[in-house]
């Protein structure tokens, strides 16, 4: 762990062996996701990150390989050398192998996924629990968690209802919050919608379409174009509202291209205040949400970090080139930046994290000063233009973290 302005060193652990890789992540061709990721959990009482890969291991030599999810957990605010994890655990596939999965970060862990409903909690103590056959009671009607937005929080586990009869299918926690009592202002928490087969029906409105630290974002439907909100993901009480809705998130285990939109996470600023996801900015203290990307002939914006001042840094389009750009909290306006721009992957205090990939095993992390970014970014557009060897950020060699 280093500080993130200075780069002094505050704390160095053990290395940590992650699970070994299946054949498809040793095949180089394959494109199979083998570097280890990091997620930061905002815990109960302490931030946590968490490191996790997935691979496969076995109990012993009497036993098959099976696919897993290794995680361990690490005191965000730790010092010394040498240091042991918290907590570790592996979420290990019930069938041998996951089908589509998905890591989903919350302040109670980190939730393992899949598409043939494999749901695992791993917690920061190391607990390993299968929660594949839970049911969840949501506004009033029992439930199977939705595998592509499931939370696990202070208060248990957060997760979307059923959609399929229209509508938002609502959202809340088992025995904690639910949507229906939590509707921003003017908005139905259920909604009502009469045909001829099934006669007049009730679904309740909202549905999660990702999170971050202690916060859940809504969409929900109106009688317009339908808002987004920011919810506490413990007690589902609003904290800002955007006049539009947003895209939902992507946490499947997958390798994302250097410039893909896809799977970008909803990030906060340092100081907890603003939050973005896709194109919406959120300020958490005013509680108002401006839509970047909102209006006719708009391009598609995903904003990917925020600092302290409200500045968000995404790309807008669908399509390459997508153009760099910058959105202010105050007004959502949207200002392009020269296509050459290095964005950070997310925001310390003062300083920005660059992460670029060298294939599907190598990583690099870079820690620059909000002073030097402006000259970091004029030094990669030139040896780009001169022919400087690689694209900035792209290359062979092995992992660093700084």
């Amino acid at each position: 762990m280093r500080e993130a302005v200075s780069g002094k060193v505050l704390s160095t652990s053990k290395p940590w062996q992650g699970p070994k890789l299946t054949e498809e992540q040793a095949d180089e061709q394959h494109g199979a996701l083998a570097v280890p990721q990091i997620a930061l959990i905002s815990g109960r009482d302490r931030e946590y990150f968490a490191v996790w890969a997935r691979g496969e291991a076995r109990r012993d030599e009497l036993h098959e390989y099976k696919e897993v999810v290794g995680v361990a957990f690490y005191p965000a605010d730790a010092s010394g050398k040498d240091l042991a994890p918290a907590g570790a655990g592996n979420a290990e596939a019930p069938d041998g192998e996951f089908d589509r999965p998905s890591v989903l970060p919350g302040p109670g862990g980190l939730v393992v996924t899949s598409y043939g409903g494999d749901s695992i909690l791993v917690t920061v103590d190391g607990k390993v629990s299968d929660t594949g056959d839970a049911k969840v009671s949501l506004n009033g009607e029992s439930t199977d968690p939705d595998y592509l937005m499931s939370f696990q929080s202070a208060k248990g586990l957060v997760t979307n209802g059923d959609d399929r009869f229209g509508g938002d299918g609502g959202f809340g926690a088992d025995g904690g919050c639910q949507s229906t009592r939590v509707a921003p202002p003017g908005v139905e928490a259920v909604l009502k919608q009469e045909s001829v087969g099934s006669g007049m029906t009730e679904t309740p409105n909202g549905r999660i379409v990702g999170a971050a630290g202690n916060y859940a974002i809504a969409n929900w439907l109106t009688a317009g174009d339908g808002l987004s909100a920011v919810h506490d993901l413990s007690t589902g009480a609003v904290r800002a509202t955007a006049p539009c809705r947003t895209t939902d998130t992507e946490y499947a285990i997958r390798v994302q291209g250097p410039r893909s939109g896809a799977g970008v996470k909803p990030a906060l600023s340092p100081n907890d205040r603003f939050l973005v996801k896709g194109g919406n900015v959120f300020d958490l203290r005013t509680g108002k949400g401006t839509c970047a990307d909102d209006g006719q002939d708009a391009e598609k914006i995903t904003l990917k970090a925020v600092g302290d001042d409200g500045t968000a840094y995404g790309l807008a389009g669908e399509e390459p080139p997508l153009t760099p750009v910058s959105v202010s909290a105050a007004t959502g306006a949207a200002t392009s930046l020269p296509e050459t721009t290095v964005l950070p992957d997310a925001m310390a205090a003062g300083a920005g994290l660059f992460a670029t990939y060298a294939g599907t095993d190598t990583m690099r992390l870079i820690v620059l000063g909000l002073k030097h970014w402006s000259a970091f970014r004029v030094a990669a557009r030139c040896a780009w233009r001169h022919g400087a060897g690689e694209e900035p950020g792209r290359g062979t060699g092995r992992a660093v973290v700084i």
